[in-house]
């Protein structure tokens, strides 16, 4: 099962590791995950002209370590993907071939509680799940039915509605 790292894929990714799109797709190259592959094939990156910025960010980050420029890379500096920045690029490959860390396929639930942890915006659990489940239903139906009646529950048989637990 193997995906391609597209742009859209790499901005995603990126978001959710705090990362641009072109740090991301630098960082996988380094380290030959752009494929989607998890077994890593190398640990270079000679850069040169725009990509320079890139790598330099990713050294300030702490998750790529810079090499002097030598006849061998044709003048241009060499990056190396730090201990840090290979674990990150792994989380990544695995995140994009939505596995977990020991490679096995995530389920449904794993995927949905990590993209909850990623969105990091204070709510609880229970509550991102009510927000992403009326946010489906705004998008499904074009504007927010209501509750939804599997879990709207009452009290004693009046239309008082339970206490959220």
């Amino acid at each position: 099962m193997s995906r391609q790292l597209t742009p859209g894929r790499a901005a995603r990714l990126g978001l959710m590791h705090g990362l641009e799109e072109s740090q991301v797709d630098v960082l996988m190259h380094t380290l030959g995950l752009s494929r989607g592959s998890l077994d890593s094939s190398r640990n270079h990156y000679v850069a040169g002209g725009k990509d320079l910025a890139t790598c330099r960010a990713l050294v300030e980050a702490g998750l790529m370590e810079e090499r002097p420029a030598s006849d061998l890379s044709g003048g241009d500096p060499v990056f190396l993907a730090s201990s840090l920045g290979r674990v990150k690029a792994k989380r990544m490959a695995l995140d994009m071939l939505g596995m977990d860390w020991d490679g096995k396929p995530m389920t449904a639930s794993q995927k949905r509680y990590l993209a909850y942890l990623d969105a990091d915006t204070g709510e609880t659990f229970g509550q991102w799940l009510d927000r992403k489940s009326r946010e489906a239903r705004v998008e499904r139906f074009g504007f927010d039915p209501g509750p939804d009646p599997r879990h709207h529950r009452t009290r004693g048989g009046t239309e008082e509605a339970c206490p959220a637990i």
